[in-house]
């Protein structure tokens, strides 16, 4: 079972690791890991229960898997930069290669307080995250005695007995795929016995779905209870199997995704078009973490509440489509570049008087519509030039000027700006806002 195009790519991150990764599908992208003993990005496709499942979530999801650092067709880690914030750096790394803003995060087993940490540091990047059979903390886990055993084999180069994870029948497909796996796994297994992410657990902002099969061979209810509980807006889920996702029922795996993720059922495999010239709009919260921190988590989140309904307000006023919101921030297009102005100007009027201070970014062309969000070099344009931003104020590439001459509005020159991801400088430019 193979995809129909199949092509390895390489992403670098931040510390010059290369990770390797492919995507298949099309639809709201979700990025999957699981655990480095069944991650090889090539081999895992000869194994027919994990390509059945690739291929019944691509009909819903555009999939993007990559091995993570240490394991598969990736680079080996520095042996002393082990820990799960390291391993975060290959899912910042895959989503900017792919040019991904938002996306839905899938982690299981091992790579789950890796999951867990991604979405707690950069909680405006996973739109929804999605834990299948692990834990915030390796010790006591049930997968703790295999990794323990790994740790231990390792300098023998004899895997631990998983017989008990799958099938009779499916495990000479499964064992291939574990040989070739890690590299080498006696560094890595000895410092996963240690992770501990459960301090992190609070800072997840994004809805979290906690999955566990009903005779997971990786985590037990006690550890699935304690990510449901120590995570704000989080619910738990079990579902028939050994291993989520890839020993499990498939249909209940992409069940349970489709409907966690919102993914309408009848529409497989959407497919993209042009939404035409739009003018995009980021606004973000300025240093949204102290005011969590300084408010207090309900009373924080009441008043990021309050800028999303301003934002809604203003964007239906001016013809405007609030495409998501993103935990501090919101997408919003614009099929009028004035439109887009004069919603940026109005909402920073709206707040002048309060404590809250928005940055607003936007860039004009043409982005890909596919399934109700959009995509394209315009929306990752926008949203680098909304980390140039100053407090308060609307940072608009030239693209924008020239589309808004003779429309009223006034730009001071900020200059020009390196863009990840964009190989030449982007002129920008600071909307007056004298008359605000």
């Amino acid at each position: 079972m193979r995809p129909p195009v199949r092509e390895i790519s390489y992403a670098s991150t931040a510390d010059g690791l290369a990770i390797a990764h492919w995507e298949i599908g099309s639809g709201p992208p979700l990025i999957y890991t699981t655990s480095l003993t069944f991650s090889h990005s090539e081999l895992e496709w000869d194994v027919p229960v994990i390509a059945e499942m690739f291929l019944a979530l691509s009909r819903h999801f555009r999939v993007i898997r990559f091995d993570p650092r240490g394991s598969g067709l990736s680079d080996d880690p520095a042996p002393d930069d082990l820990v799960p914030a390291a391993f975060a750096r290959d899912i910042e790394a895959v989503a900017d290669a792919r040019r991904l803003d938002g996306f839905h995060l899938l982690a299981c087993g091992s790579m789950g307080p890796v999951g867990i940490t991604f979405a707690a540091t950069r909680p405006q990047r996973v739109r929804r995250l999605i834990l299948g059979d692990t834990f915030a903390v390796t010790e006591g886990a049930p997968l703790s005695k295999w990794i323990r055993a790994q740790s231990v084999l390792a300098d023998l180069e004899v895997l631990p007995n998983y017989d008990a994870l799958a099938p009779s029948e499916v495990m000479p497909t499964i064992e291939p795929l574990m040989a070739a796996s890690m590299h080498d796994p006696g560094p890595v297994t000895r410092a996963m016995t240690a992770w501990d992410v459960r301090d992190r657990l609070a800072d997840v902002a994004a809805p979290t779905l906690v999955v566990r099969t009903r005779s997971s061979v990786a985590t037990d209810a006690a550890h699935c209870r304690e990510i449901a509980t120590g995570v704000a807006d989080a619910r738990l889920q079990v579902v028939d199997g050994t291993f989520f996702p890839f020993i499990a029922v498939v249909e209940q795996v992409v069940d349970t995704l489709i409907d966690f993720c919102a993914v309408p059922r009848d529409q497989e495999t959407p497919a993209t078009e042009a939404a035409g010239l739009r003018t995009i709009v980021f606004t973000d919260i300025v240093r949204s973490t102290e005011l969590l921190q300084r408010l207090g988590d309900e009373a924080g989140r009441a008043a990021m509440r309050q800028v999303e309904e301003i934002v809604i307000e203003l964007a239906e006023q001016h013809d405007g489509q609030v495409v998501k919101h993103l935990g501090d921030g919101s997408l919003v297009s614009f099929a009028s570049t004035r439109h887009a102005l004069s919603f940026g100007l109005d909402v920073q009027r709206k707040l002048e008087d309060s404590p809250l201070r928005l940055k607003i970014g936007m860039a004009a062309g043409e982005p890909i519509l596919e399934d109700g969000d959009l995509h394209g070099a315009v929306v990752v344009q926008a949203r680098r030039i909304l980390d140039h931003c100053p407090d308060g104020r609307v940072l608009v590439a030239d693209s924008v000027r020239q589309l808004a001459v003779g429309k009223g509005f006034a730009f001071d020159p900020a200059g020009e700006v390196e863009l990840k991801g964009f190989e030449a400088p982007t002129k920008v430019y600071v909307v007056d806002r004298s008359d605000v």
